[in-house]
């Protein structure tokens, strides 16, 4: 019953450990045994706890563009720490805050000064999340799709993003993020 809730790492874990209590009483568990045990056991969780923050990472970058595609800047602002800092790309504003963060992409996507057709999303890959403890990094790339001129799908930008994330009260939240356009690529100056 509440076996089936639980998800597959956490049922991976649950095997090991019942496995390890199996092998244990086999061999009549001797402290030495019992202590290879203990610390098979403990790099399973700290194993586990790394799997379970990359997830909850992973869902935090796929919240930014959701809720920006859903036009929800109110979600969007709590994603973000009260210090958090964002950086657009080069000569863009340090932005700080999830509320100034929010409001700035409000602008200009509801002012759509690039005339982006509707609608439009960001798909997210090549996600790498390191995590230590109570922080992380991460990078990853998106898409920013919208109709194109025939009206089929058409890559208005690729963007690579450069994470720090920090876990506040249980929850992973932007501490800061570095945006670099990649596409559409950026004019070569002329020498």
């Amino acid at each position: 019953m509440r076996i089936r809730a639980l998800n597959a790492a956490s049922r991976a874990l649950l095997a090991a450990t019942a496995g390890m209590a199996l092998a244990c009483f086999a061999a009549g568990c001797t402290p030495q045994a019992h202590g290879e045990q203990d610390g098979a056991l403990a790099s399973l969780r700290a194993q586990l706890d790394e799997a379970r923050a990359q997830s909850a990472i992973r869902d935090l970058m796929h919240a930014y563009g959701r809720l920006i595609d859903a036009r929800d800047f109110d979600g969007f602002a709590k994603l973000w720490t009260d210090d958090a800092v964002y950086v657009g790309g080069p000569g863009s504003e340090r932005l700080v805050g999830g509320p100034a963060i929010a409001g700035f992409l409000r602008n200009i996507i509801t002012s759509n000064p690039s005339g982006v057709g509707e609608p439009n999303f960001h798909i997210f890959f090549n996600e790498e999340i390191s995590v230590a403890g109570e922080q992380a990094r991460g990078t990853s790339m998106s898409a920013f799709v919208a109709p194109g001129a025939t009206g089929a799908p058409a890559m208005v930008m690729l963007a690579r993003y450069e994470d720090e994330f920090v876990r506040q009260d249980g929850t992973w939240k932007f501490r800061r993020r570095v945006v670099s356009g990649l596409l559409p690529a950026p004019r070569a100056t002329s020498n």
